[in-house]
């Protein structure tokens, strides 16, 4: 097409340019501090580009309310921050380094103390406040950027201000974290093996275990076994004088008169005691020499509720004193201050369960457990139980407006795809290529593939056979198992990084749709528990992995541009990764077209701690230590993720009533999205139904074993052969007039069964068969029965209606 040109063209095409350039640089300037792309396509590549761009640091205000009545000094509280948001959007470190906690002021900085990894949805800092006035609300505030800084997250500076302090944990997680100076840290032992990596909801019925982490005290889950787990406190750290002491604890009992001992503390000596007798009392025994030297308080516990708990003793005096809920409780049984005749000398300390008698478990929750090496006076204990609650440590605080007070010009690099080749690779990140294949013969669980079936290829490579309708993610790395397939590809960082691109290989890219990538931490089975899995978990990918995996970061991945056959994609949320990060999995999801697929990643961008660009380093094999090793001995190691995006043949054979004929009539039904014509692929589906030899006939027959009615396979082939079933239509076919059968009577649908078939003989067809019979996919044995296969028992009223009932016997 020609234009004419004159100056009202020429005004008009100036304004377009200079718009055009207005545009493209504020959309080009997609700000995070350290990567900006541009969707165009280079022909040759540039050299890496430096721009400069603003670094802010930000401040926010904290406030929380604590109710206190009296003035609080040095007061330790923990808060949750989003550290993972912070660090994809550019204003925080990798590692937090630059974070600091100032008090109401804005300048006198307050120590802190980082307990988990930084880059987590809710990394836990504890914070020491200098002063809490009462009936005020407290502001402190946290400053953050992402210009690299020493940490000066220092635990010592937040928690020495209590000397008598000699243990303080809360049950948060399988590590038991002491917040006193003795840092004499627990840890959970006993674990059975089959309940560890399976977090559920469990009410503590006729006396199960149950043993629980709080996330706070309004949310509680639960990690549960019989009887034998507890936590154990090493008596490394307990090493104080035993003849005074007091212990302060939170607990929530589901039944405290059981009808059996439920010890909250015991040493591994059998010296200090601390439990409920089965009548529901409250004892304790300071050292138990002679046996009969305890004290005890009557039921002064409340079921389902929490209920604090001070327990004081003194040898000089021979004195032991209970508090519940900050008041002192008269002792009901004082044997203590006749018996008491030397100090203990304490092993291990076991909470809430014991090793000496596994049948003595407590049966509910416990939290803020404290230790102190002298006696508490009822100032003291009064103090403890309104400001050591979860309530008062972990406190509900409220975010301020988060602004921006400083503003510095630094260098940062440009990303466009022209770059990615001048971007340096690292030895830091390695990346194996695990790509999933499909298994060696047909499987199916339930009726339905795992995730694909096995066809002879299409090509000279193994492929999976997928329905071009699926709508689950489907996974493109890992090896076959029998649960839970298709966990992901192993992956080794050394350092800390955040992926922010990815580049594939894509035959067929309108096949697929709603990328998605994944990284997950392997859950380490140390404190405890790690001797059940030394042995079982090489064995676990066969059949039942025993293992858990903590996913990281997911994102979806946005097409930016394609470069040299590489398809670019940004990912929506960057995801970010250290050291602990073991696995990573690619998903995709069919667009409901037919074709064969075909992906391979071959490159992925990084960025690195320095705001400087990275690419892993790909490997076939990544050799890594330990279990997650283990559990890829067998992958196949194919070049790339194939699979044929297939037509579904999905129908189900069911026994239908005709109220017209009166006939029962044999129903083939389309299940699915795709027209079904029968072929002698649907009939070999139809007469094999994974049973290890074909079906010659269906029968009906009473309960004698006297044949009503029976109809052959190749009857019911010359019936549907060649017939076209649309989606949600069926075809029947007659199989027993209803005068033939008796109201009121019962009889048995089965199934007669001829030569051995051959599960492999599936031809080269570009399509998914599966049929059923039923509504539900029948378990058939893999040997020869000796009778028939029972499939219904079919009741008939006396009315005339009908009735199924599915047998699962022989």
């Amino acid at each position: 097409m020609f234009i004419k040109q004159g100056k009202s063209n020429v005004k008009y095409i100036l304004i377009v340019v200079i718009l055009a350039i207005i545009v493209g640089v504020v959309i080009g300037w997609n700000y995070w501090p350290t990567l900006q792309e541009k969707e165009l396509q280079i022909e040759k590549p540039q050299e890496q580009k430096i721009v400069e761009l603003e670094n802010k640091q930000y401040r926010r205000e904290i406030v929380f309310d604590l109710k206190n009545t009296e003035i609080l000094k040095d007061f330790q509280i923990c808060l949750k921050l989003d550290t993972l948001s912070l660090i994809r959007e550019g204003k925080l470190s990798f590692d937090c380094g630059n974070i600091k906690f100032t008090d109401s002021d804005g300048k006198t900085e307050i120590p802190y103390w980082i307990e988990d990894e930084c880059g987590k949805r809710d990394t836990k800092i504890w914070v020491r406040v200098p002063e809490i006035l009462p009936q005020t609300k407290k502001s402190i505030y946290i400053y953050y950027g992402n210009e690299n800084k020493p940490s000066t997250s220092n635990f010592d500076e937040v928690f020495k201000t209590n000397d008598n302090l000699v243990g303080w944990y809360f049950f948060d997680e399988l590590k038991v974290t002491d917040l006193s100076m003795s840092k004499n840290n627990g840890n959970i032992v006993g674990l059975d093996y089959y309940m560890w990596p399976l977090k559920m909801e469990l009410i503590c019925e006729n006396n199960n275990r149950c043993f629980v982490f709080l996330d706070n005290w309004g949310v509680e889950a639960e990690w549960t076994d019989i009887d034998d787990a507890y936590f154990e406190i090493p008596s490394k750290g307990l090493n104080f004088d035993k003849s005074q002491g007091s212990i302060e604890m939170w607990i929530k009992p589901h039944n405290v008169n059981s009808g059996k001992y439920q010890r909250l503390i015991i040493d591994t000596n059998w010296d200090i005691e601390l439990g409920i007798n089965p009548t529901g009392d409250l004892y304790f025994y300071p050292a138990q020499a002679p046996k009969n030297n305890y004290n005890l308080i009557k039921n002064p516990l409340k079921n389902n509720e929490w209920n604090h708990i001070i327990v004081t003793w003194n040898f000089e005096s021979r004195e032991v004193i209970f508090y519940i809920n900050g008041e002192k409780k008269e002792n009901d049984i004082d044997n203590v201050s006749k018996y008491w005749k030397k100090t203990a000398q304490t092993g291990n300390w076991q909470i809430g369960g014991t090793s000496l008698d596994v049948e003595s478990a407590f049966v509910g929750y416990i939290d803020g457990l404290r230790i102190y090496n002298k006696v508490l006076d009822s100032k003291e204990v009064r103090a403890a139980y309104q400001y050591n609650s979860r309530n008062s440590r972990y406190p509900t605080i409220s975010f301020g407006e988060e602004k921006s007070i400083l503003v510095e010009k630094v260098p940062v690099e440009v990303f466009d795809l022209s770059i990615v080749k001048n971007i340096n690779l690292t030895n830091k990140i390695n990346v194996s290529t695990c790509y999933a294949t499909p298994l060696d013969s047909i499987y199916s669980w339930a009726g339905y593939p795992c995730v694909g079936e096995y066809i002879e290829p299409l090509t000279n490579e193994n492929l999976f056979l997928i329905s071009k309708h699926e709508d689950r993610d489907i996974p493109i790395f890992g090896t076959p198992s029998h649960f839970f397939p298709y966990e992901g590809t192993l992956v080794e960082f050394k350092d800390s990084f955040l992926l922010s691109y990815i580049g594939l290989e894509i035959k067929n890219p309108r096949l697929i749709k709603d990328l998605k990538i994944k990284f997950m931490n392997f859950e380490s089975y140390e404190y405890g528990v790690n001797k059940y899995f030394e042995k079982l978990i090489p064995k676990a990918y066969a059949c039942f992995p025993l293992y858990h995996y903590k996913v990281v970061g997911d994102s979806e991945l946005s097409l930016i541009g394609e470069k040299e056959g590489i398809y670019w994609y940004k990912l929506k949320n960057p995801i970010f990764v250290d050291k602990a990060t073991t696995l990573m999995q690619l998903y995709y999801k069919p667009t409901g077209e037919e074709g064969m697929l075909s992906l391979r990643v071959v490159d992925m961008v990084f960025i690195d701690k320095d705001k400087k660009f990275v690419r892993p380093t790909f490997s076939k094999d990544l050799e890594k230590e330990g279990r997650e090793r283990s559990l890829f001995e067998e992958c196949p190691f194919s070049e790339k993720y194939l699979a044929y995006l297939a037509k579904e043949e999905k129908g189900a054979i069911v026994f239908k009533q005709n109220l017209k004929t009166q006939e029962l009539e044999l129903s083939f039904e389309n299940l699915g999205k795709d027209s079904i014509t029968i072929d002698n692929q649907s009939i070999w589906n139809i007469e094999t139904q994974s049973i290890k030899w074909v079906i010659k006939d269906i029968k009906i027959q009473d309960l004698n074993g006297n044949i009503i009615s029976k109809i052959s396979m190749d009857e019911i082939k010359n019936q549907i052969f060649g017939k076209k079933i649309e989606p949600n239509k069926a075809i029947r076919i007659p199989f027993v007039s209803l005068n033939d059968l008796q109201k009121n009577t019962s009889y048995y649908i089965t199934i007669g069964t001829g030569e051995e078939s051959n599960l492999k003989e599936i031809t080269n067809q570009n399509r998914i068969i599966h049929w059923i019979f039923g509504d539900n996919p029948y378990y058939y044995p893999q040997y020869r029965p000796v009778n028939d296969l029972y499939l219904y028992r079919v009741n008939i009223d006396q009315d005339g209606s009908i009735s199924f009932e599915e047998v699962r016997t022989r």
